[in-house]
């Protein structure tokens, strides 16, 4: 009696079975992972606003006069969703700190901007900006005793809040 052997491998049914069971895993994870990398640009984008509210209060110490993250939301000089660094010598006039202008934070992380500045009852800033005087502490007229917030706002929906206190604090919430 002859025994045909079988040769080793697999048969084109059992490889179609394993392609399907792949594409059916890579559609259920698909959403999930656009929501995580969505939510590390948010994280990156707060941060990275942080990042500047320290830079400006760091700046306003060393060199002894007011330096502000003014945020476009005023819509009259700036640019809505954007923001920049500016420094003044006397309080009143503000001149940017760099020739680039408007930071836009969609454009290093996709989707995001800087949605409001208020202060912690949610009532808007005037000026729609951060100041920070010689000694670090925020120096906004009309802010209460608590501090500034300031909120963005990623293309998903999600929110993400920066809180300044009085005293130059920075948290991220």
């Amino acid at each position: 009696m002859m025994t045909t052997r079988r040769k080793a491998g697999f048969t084109l049914i059992e490889l179609i079975i394993a392609v399907a069971i792949l594409f059916m895993m890579v559609a259920i994870a698909m959403p999930l992972f656009a929501s995580v990398i969505a939510q590390s640009r948010l994280t990156a984008a707060v941060q990275r606003v942080a990042a500047d509210l320290r830079f400006a209060q760091s700046r306003a110490v060393t060199q002894g006069d007011w330096h502000r993250l003014h945020s476009g939301a005023d819509g009259a000089v700036g640019k809505p969703g954007q923001y920049r660094l500016e420094r003044s010598v006397d309080g009143v006039v503000w001149v940017p700190l760099d020739q680039s202008s408007w930071y836009n934070l969609s454009m290093d992380y996709q989707g995001s901007s800087l949605q409001a500045v208020t202060d912690f009852a949610n009532s808007p800033v005037p000026g729609f900006d951060v100041r920070f005087n010689s000694r670090g502490a925020i120096d906004n007229v009309g802010v209460g005793s608590a501090g500034i917030k300031l909120t963005v706002l990623a293309e998903t929906g999600a929110t993400g809040t920066i809180q300044v206190m009085r005293t130059g604090a920075v948290r991220i919430q």
